[in-house]
């Protein structure tokens, strides 16, 4: 409740009174229009973790008994990114109710000696495409070393967090 009263404008009473967690790919079309308040989430950080191996005991409280169905699923490249990203938002802008706001918070991604900027890459693709969406807030944190699981903590050094409001006008789609 501390972090998210930390970033949303107007944070929610300090107990939510209805909840839902839900076990589905957010690209299965199952959310009702503005139906959601609040999105928060974490894209995994491209090539950073082997998400589905380290989180095997997790998976399989979750009902997968084999991991390795999981991770086939990994987004490992730029180009898929790009394109998991857009649907990801198209879905979720759907979901969100007019006012409603959605935090993302993306992991740079560094490939060789070269840093890509995940959420530079969903800033210029909601400007684009999900005209729905208002970027309100972004800022960028550096990750402590001793926080950074993978490759010598040399993987992911920021991450940045993203705070969209969804417009009070617009159709659902």
């Amino acid at each position: 409740m501390a972090k998210i009263t930390r970033l949303l404008d107007n944070p929610p009473p300090p107990r939510c009174s209805r909840f839902a967690v839900l076990q589905r790919s957010v690209l299965a079309p199952y959310l009702p229009a503005a139906s959601v308040d609040v999105v928060i989430t974490s894209p995994p950080y491209m090539n950073a973790l082997d998400y589905a191996r380290d989180n095997r005991l997790r998976l399989w409280f979750l009902g997968v008994d084999d991991y390795s169905t999981v991770e086939c699923k990994e987004v490992r490249g730029i180009g898929a990114f790009r394109t998991q990203a857009l649907s990801i938002m198209k879905v979720l802008v759907r979901a969100i109710r007019p006012g409603g706001k959605c935090l993302l918070i993306l992991g740079d991604v560094s490939r060789s000696a070269r840093r890509c900027d995940t959420a530079g890459i969903v800033c210029d693709l909601v400007a684009e495409h999900v005209k729905e969406l208002e970027l309100r807030k972004r800022w960028t944190e550096t990750i402590p070393s001793n926080r950074r699981a993978r490759r010598n903590g040399a993987a992911t050094k920021t991450e940045t967090v993203l705070v969209f409001h969804r417009a009070n006008r617009g159709a659902y789609a």
